[in-house]
C-alpha cells in the first residue's frame, strides 16, 4: 500500500519484525481488492481507495497442498488513529518507506520484483511520484 507520496506502508510489530499488510479472504469479501481494503483497515486503520493487481506467487509448503499468494498494491487515501488489530490484539507502528527501501527493509520472503511491479502500477495507475519521491521514510503515527 502507498500513500501520496509514493512511500510504502510496513507493518513494525511489537517485537521490531516488520512485515507488509495483508492477510486472507473472509467469507463477505467479494473479491481481491475488497479483502486488501479490509486487512487495511483491520490490521492499520488506513482507507484504500484504489487497489491494482501486480501478479501470483505460488506457495508450496512442505506437506500442505501450494497455493497462489496474490500480490496486489493499493493508494492510501486516508490514515486514522491506530488500534489494536481484531485478529491478535496487536497494535502495530506504521512506517512509510521509499519503495527503492522496501527489500532492504523485509529482507527474504518477498519476491525481488515485488517493489518494481508496485512502482510500475502506481505510476501506471496513479501517477504517484515513486521514482523520485523527495519525501523522507518516517512513522505515520
Amino acid at each position: 500500500m502507498l500513500d501520496t507520496t509514493g512511500r510504502c506502508l510496513i507493518q513494525v510489530y511489537a517485537d521490531g519484525s516488520t512485515g507488509l499488510p495483508g492477510g486472507v479472504p473472509n467469507p463477505g469479501d467479494v473479491d481481491q481488492f475488497a479483502t486488501l481494503r479490509r486487512e487495511a483497515w483491520e490490521e492499520n486503520q488506513v482507507v484504500v481507495t484504489e487497489v491494482g493487481h501486480l501478479g501470483y506467487q505460488e506457495i508450496c509448503p512442505a506437506g500442505a497442498p501450494a497455493y497462489a499468494l496474490v500480490a496486489l498494491v493499493g493508494r492510501i487515501c486516508r490514515f486514522e488513529a491506530r488500534r489494536p488489530d481484531p485478529n491478535g490484539g496487536e497494535t502495530y507502528h506504521r512506517y512509510l518507506a521509499p519503495l527503492a527501501d522496501v527489500r532492504t527493509l523485509l529482507g527474504a520472503g518477498m519476491p525481488p520484483d515485488a517493489p518494481t511491479a508496485a512502482a510500475k502500477t502506481a505510476d501506471r495507475l496513479w501517477r504517484l511520484p515513486v521514482h523520485k519521491t523527495t519525501t523522507p521514510a518516517d512513522y505515520a503515527d
